[in-house]
């Protein structure tokens, strides 16, 4: 069009509009938000309260745009990446604590165990 919008198969609202299937080779989205600052000391995670409180409130999750958003305006790549690599980082923190707690309470386990093996010889 005269405004420098191409459309493909459509007539264009955006920069690019595409009305199909695209396929590439590499998309880049330069407009994106890391998500390191979770491995921060000073970054409160949300414990399994506040998890499974948020899932029964927003039924969705954190830092991703719930389905009636992205339904009606689409799915924005950069946010949703965002969110999905801030979720999975943060998974994996958790499996990390909830390994050491496990770690933990088998040491407690075999004490205890190692207690009343004693017990039961007298």
């Amino acid at each position: 069009t005269g405004d420098g919008n191409v459309g493909i198969g459509m007539s264009p609202a955006y920069r690019l509009d595409i009305c199909g299937t695209m396929r590439s080779k590499e998309w880049i989205v330069e407009d994106f938000t890391g998500c390191d600052f979770v491995f921060d000391e000073q970054y409160k995670r949300m414990n399994y309260e506040e998890k499974e409180k948020w899932f029964k409130e927003k039924k969705h999750l954190p830092g991703i745009a719930p389905a009636k958003v992205s339904d009606a305006n689409g799915m924005k790549a950069g946010e949703t990446l965002s969110g999905i690599i801030m979720n999975t980082e943060e998974n994996s923190l958790d499996i990390i604590d909830l390994y050491k707690q496990i770690q933990e309470l088998k040491k407690q386990n075999e004490i205890l165990r190692n207690k009343i093996k004693k017990m039961e010889l007298y």
